[in-house]
């Protein structure tokens, strides 16, 4: 193998198309807004636990 062989297959290489960042910000946003709900969904769950 050269260096010049990418680890990469060609499909799942991205193009740099406006829709492509587009979908690619959206994309990152989504999964990190994981980390926004995670702390309000623990505390649900400890309110929940608390109540019953």
């Amino acid at each position: 193998m050269s260096h010049s062989d990418h680890s990469e297959p060609a499909a799942v290489k991205h193009s740099h198309s406006p829709i492509n960042r587009i979908e690619h910000v959206f994309e990152t946003v989504v999964f990190a807004s994981r980390w926004i709900q995670a702390p309000l969904y623990g505390g649900l769950s400890v309110v929940e636990l608390l109540y019953t």
